[in-house]
């Protein structure tokens, strides 16, 4: 239900996107910052009901963590320092995906 909650708000900021001076409003900065944060929630719900590995467990939270920080950069962007936050999202999001290519890496393959 989260995920779906999550989509529905990604929707809803899409098409409210094209309409004029929404950008700029502060309504913006919470429908843009909500999916991912309720994502992030849906995700390790998803995770806790799924009992995986410990690894598996540990990039969940990495993911979620990344989600999370990414969806406090958009709810604060006037905030200082607060890039800090989009930076450390990026980082973790790059580390989740060099663990999954690095997951289904075979010897041939180049990371």
């Amino acid at each position: 239900m989260l995920a779906v909650l999550a989509l529905a708000f990604a929707a809803v900021l899409v098409v409210l996107d094209f309409s004029t001076g929404f950008l700029e409003s502060p309504a913006h900065q919470v429908i843009s910052g909500a999916p991912l944060a309720i994502i992030a929630v849906a995700y390790l719900v998803h995770q806790a009901i799924k009992h995986p590995s410990l690894l598996e467990t540990l990039k969940a939270i990495l993911l979620a963590c990344a989600f999370l920080l990414w969806a406090a950069y958009q709810l604060s962007p006037r905030f200082p320092h607060i890039a800090v936050f989009n930076d450390l999202a990026i980082g973790l999001f790059v580390v989740d995906m060099v663990l999954v290519i690095g997951g289904e890496a075979t010897d041939s393959d180049c990371l």
